[in-house]
């Protein structure tokens, strides 16, 4: 089987990352609330994929996501020092006169 793992919409394409699920893949049982199973199903259909395709696909999106946010995290960090830095330079300079 088929499905497709990740996909990333930008202008005017779609770029879609297709993968195969190996029977040496591991199975993982979970227990979820029978209308996000429903909202799940509904989605992998309009995706065209199978319901473990769509599961595994927003997994790896959410992991994907967690990473940029945390090199934003971290960049808006390294912003706010160098903000900090230019208010004492300037703080400096306009005592200095």
């Amino acid at each position: 089987m088929c499905y497709v793992s990740r996909c990333f919409i930008a202008r005017n394409s779609i770029v879609l990352y297709i993968e195969h699920m190996a029977r040496d893949d591991l199975q993982v049982n979970v227990r979820i609330p029978a209308d996000l199973k429903a909202a799940l199903e509904a989605k992998a259909n309009s995706n065209y994929r199978s319901l473990t395709g769509e599961i595994v696909a927003r997994l790896w999106r959410t992991l994907e996501e967690d990473d940029l946010l945390n090199a934003v995290a971290g960049d808006v960090e390294d912003l706010k020092e160098r903000v900090k830095n230019l208010e004492d330079e300037r703080r400096i300079a306009y005592d200095g006169d």
